[in-house]
């Protein structure tokens, strides 16, 4: 490991006191518990030491008291996506995300529409979360947009 740097379990390196987002996706069944333990699986699976989970994101139409009680267990923003948003080449893309909404990724593409795709999608049984390095440069960019979404999210 270098000096200075997180290295995750693939090898790839994260500068100190870097922001993470996570992109989710999950189906009727899933619950709070389930993905909360599937972001924190990830954070652990790609050893994101010296980078901090800053937001989480998903799709908007899945917003609603699962997507917001993810969120406010993590302590973190939550960033709703429209279908257009979410239109990334990702590693892993998912015919039933896009038979059910037209595009191929949820979890891959909100994250890599923050940063750099860190963590490909891992799934549990109802969900799915992937890992994106958001760059120094876009780091305010990111809290100041997540004022406006956590000001929403009480309303």
């Amino acid at each position: 490991m270098k000096s200075g740097l997180a290295v995750s379990a693939t090898g790839a390196a994260a500068p100190p006191f870097s922001y993470l987002v996570a992109g989710f996706g999950f189906g009727s069944k899933a619950t709070a518990d389930e993905v909360v333990a599937l972001v924190e699986d990830c954070l652990r699976e790609m050893d994101a030491r010296g980078a901090q989970l800053a937001a989480i994101a998903t799709l908007r139409r899945k917003d609603g008291p699962l997507a917001r009680a993810v969120a406010e267990r993590l302590g973190v923003v939550l960033h709703l996506m429209d279908e257009d948003e979410l239109a990334a080449d990702v590693p892993t893309p998912s015919a039933i995300v896009w038979e059910s909404i037209g595009t191929m990724s949820v979890a891959e593409a909100a994250a890599a529409a923050f940063g750099d795709l860190r963590l490909a999608k891992r799934k549990s049984a109802h969900a799915t979360c992937a890992l994106a390095l958001v760059p120094h440069s876009s780091s305010s960019a990111l809290m100041a947009s997540s004022m406006l979404v956590t000001s929403r999210a009480g309303a």
